[in-house]
């Protein structure tokens, strides 16, 4: 039997630049795989792919054997991946109601007795959407809105669930809740691909991850196998004795990024102040970057 996800080699690429370079891993049916990296290491570009939002230049991409590889994001959907987008991707000026109702729009049952008991498991992890129901969803917090987008994916009953960077921006004990839901989900026999920050809690959910560095797998296997000093370094930009990286210029509909190279010791503190703080690491040294432009523009 094959793997449910099959990625093998695949190269993605903005105009002349390269995000992702032969990346290639799988995914068992009810296994959750932990994608790992520093900003800009290749990851949303990765799950992107993977749902097709974008184009490959090179390699394959094969869902429950079959090849998608150049197929529409809505043929891939029917064969049971859900996409929770970095950001959410909720309609703000939409009721809970009517965007979960979107979510049952895309499977193609809205309004059947299938799309009501999808819909009805889909809000079981998170009974607060409930309360919500017709509340316009960008006046909620940020943490009920993060429940929602993945209440909306689940309501289209996915084999397969990716989700990119669930926990951006959120307090830990929200964090603690959804990781929680993710661990569920394994149980339940839902495959599940995590982008996420948050190196400790995703391998604490993960079968199998990989940290992506530059957009190539720099390390991949069990989560005791890439725990330690080495794979935390990668995991923030390089390891203790790498050179700075030269970024290339980014084309105008991509955000541009700078890898910072930090050692283990310095990367364990970063990741420890940011747990504290309830922000990824990227928000972090963002912030930190922004107040020394301040101080040199003073």
């Amino acid at each position: 039997m094959s793997p449910l996800l099959e990625v093998d080699g695949i190269t993605v690429a903005y105009g002349a630049v390269v995000a992702v370079r032969e990346v290639s891993f799988t995914v068992e049916a009810g296994q959750t795989l932990a994608v790992l990296g520093a900003n800009g290491a290749g990851k949303t570009t990765t799950l992107q792919a993977v749902s097709r939002l974008l184009g490959l230049r090179a390699g394959s991409i094969r869902v429950d054997g079959t090849d998608v590889t150049r197929a529409a994001a809505e043929d891939v959907a029917r064969l049971g991946v859900a996409h929770v987008p970095a950001g959410r991707g909720i309609f703000p000026s939409l009721t809970v109601a009517e965007n979960l109702r979107m979510g049952l729009y895309g499977a193609g049952t809205d309004r059947t007795p299938q799309g009501e008991q999808a819909l009805e498991w889909a809000l079981h992890p998170f009974p607060i959407l409930r309360e919500r129901w017709s509340q316009p969803a960008g006046t909620m917090s940020g943490g009920q809105q993060q429940m929602l987008a993945i209440a909306r994916a689940l309501a289209q009953r996915p084999r397969l669930l990716l989700l990119d960077e669930m926990s951006m921006g959120l307090a830990p004990a929200v964090v603690e809740d959804l990781f929680r839901v993710v661990a569920d989900l394994r149980a339940q026999g839902i495959a599940v691909v995590l982008v996420e920050q948050f190196v400790t809690q995703a391998l604490a959910v993960a079968d199998t991850a990989i940290v992506l560095e530059q957009g190539r797998v720099v390390a991949a296997g069990s989560p005791d196998e890439l725990r330690g000093d080495d794979m935390a370094a990668a995991y923030l930009g390089g390891r203790a004795d790498a050179a700075p990286l030269e970024v290339p210029p980014a084309p105008p509909h991509v955000t541009e990024g700078v890898v910072v190279s930090l050692g283990p010791r310095e990367a364990r503190r970063v990741r420890r102040l940011a747990d504290r703080r309830g922000v990824d690491v990227g928000t972090l040294l963002g912030g930190a970057a922004r107040r020394l432009l301040d101080e040199d523009d003073a």
